[in-house]
């Protein structure tokens, strides 16, 4: 697809409204595009600016002055600052109130997706950058604590480097143990997590969305994507960049 194609969909592809077909096409095409890529980028900056205002309170006599200025002559003065004030105080709320509709809403049983969440993204807040000498070191480390073996993902984006390993436990509570990673591209961090009893932590939002043939991508969490996916008897636990620009759309990085 042309930049000018890619680009026309990147505000659908940043609230993840393109069809998974659609999806994989930009995805592949921000691979090679740093000027797509920018684009994305600037897009991400300027929602986290506009998701930053305050949410005004209306002034109690709002309505009573909008009905005033429609039947009284105000002095020159002072004529037009009532229906400009109004106007921009109606956009303010109108805004407000769009953006709070749009946020992920938060099902009921969301706590262990926000355990991992929390969990995961001050792991990767620790892990290095770049891919450590002892990384292996580590994941043997880990598997021994854990009890299993590893199974690297093959369907992080290329390029994506593992950066640190540990073994804990759960953190939904229910006394499992995990095996969990961090992986980096350059731009994002992946957090990744095995156990080896999947048993109920489908979606790992605690039911609130339900998984397809290959898992399931799109959970959210606070406005954090936790994006899962069950491979034999494992699931794989992904939750999104500690970069709040980009942390509602790790969830259209992944090819699931």
């Amino acid at each position: 697809m042309l930049c000018k194609q890619i680009q026309t969909l990147l505000p659908i592809y940043s609230v993840d409204g393109l069809s998974a077909r659609d999806r994989g096409r930009v995805e592949a095409h921000l691979a090679g595009c740093a000027a797509c890529r920018a684009e994305l980028d600037a897009l991400a900056h300027a929602t986290a600016l506009v998701e930053r205002l305050p949410a005004p309170e209306p002034p109690v006599n709002l309505w009573a002055g909008i009905a005033a200025a429609t039947v009284q002559r105000r002095a020159a003065r002072i004529g037009w600052m009532v229906p400009a004030m109004a106007a921009l105080s109606l956009l303010l709320l109108v805004v407000g109130g769009w953006l709070l509709l749009s946020r992920p809403a938060l099902a009921p049983g969301d706590g262990m997706a926000r355990a991992y969440a929390a969990e995961f993204r001050a792991f990767a807040a620790e892990a290095p950058t770049v891919r450590p000498p002892g990384v292996n070191t580590q994941l043997a480390d880990a598997e021994a604590r854990a009890g299993f073996r590893w199974m690297a993902p093959g369907w992080l984006p290329a390029g994506a480097v593992v950066t640190a390993y540990r073994a804990a436990a759960c953190p939904c509570g229910c006394g499992g143990r995990t095996i969990q990673a961090v992986y980096r591209d350059g731009r994002r961090a992946f957090l990744v997590a095995q156990k080896v009893d999947a048993s109920g932590h489908a979606c790992g939002s605690g039911g609130s969305c339900g998984p397809d043939s290959d898992g399931c991508e799109g959970c959210s969490v606070d406005g954090t994507p936790v994006i899962t996916r069950a491979l034999a008897d494992r699931t794989l636990v992904v939750v999104g960049d500690e970069n709040p620009d980009v942390l509602r759309r790790v969830a259209t990085s992944v090819a699931l």
